[in-house]
C-alpha cells in the first residue's frame, strides 16, 4: 500500500486544518521527514540508457520546473513544469529516449531555488 499513499501524498492540494492534518498523517506513515535545505542530487545512473532518475529535496512548498538542456544551452525537453509540490524528497524517472548520445544539462528550479547538474546519455 506503500505506493498508493504515496500518491495520495503527492496529490494533496490546498490548505486548511483537514489537509494538513492528513498530509502529518501520510508523512508519519510513510516516514517522510522535511529536508532542511534545498538539493539536487546527481541522477542515478550515470552515465545512463535509456531512463535515470532525478531526486531533489524541498525544505518549503514550491512550484517546481526541471528543464534538460543540451550541450549549446538549448532547451531539449521539460519533464516538469509549474507543478507544487509539498516539502518533502522526491525521484522522477526521466525518459531520455529522445536525447541524442552526449553531455546534457538538467535544472531544477523551484521558487528561489535552481541548482543545475550534468548527466551523459550513451546509446
Amino acid at each position: 500500500y506503500r505506493s498508493s499513499f504515496q500518491e495520495i501524498y503527492n496529490s494533496l492540494s490546498g490548505e486548511g486544518e483537514a489537509i494538513e492534518a492528513i498530509r502529518e498523517l501520510l508523512r508519519s506513515v510513510l516516514g517522510i521527514h522535511t529536508p532542511e535545505v534545498f538539493s539536487l542530487h546527481q541522477n542515478y545512473p550515470n552515465p545512463f540508457n535509456p531512463t535515470t532518475t532525478i531526486q531533489f529535496d524541498l525544505p518549503t512548498d514550491e512550484s517546481v520546473s526541471l528543464t534538460v538542456y543540451d550541450i549549446l544551452g538549448r532547451t531539449v525537453i521539460e519533464p516538469v513544469k509549474n507543478i507544487n509540490y509539498q516539502a518533502g524528497t522526491y525521484s522522477i524517472v526521466f525518459d531520455g529516449s529522445p536525447l541524442s548520445s552526449g553531455v546534457h544539462f538538467y535544472i531544477l528550479q523551484a521558487g528561489r531555488y535552481h541548482k543545475i547538474r550534468k548527466m551523459l546519455v550513451i546509446k
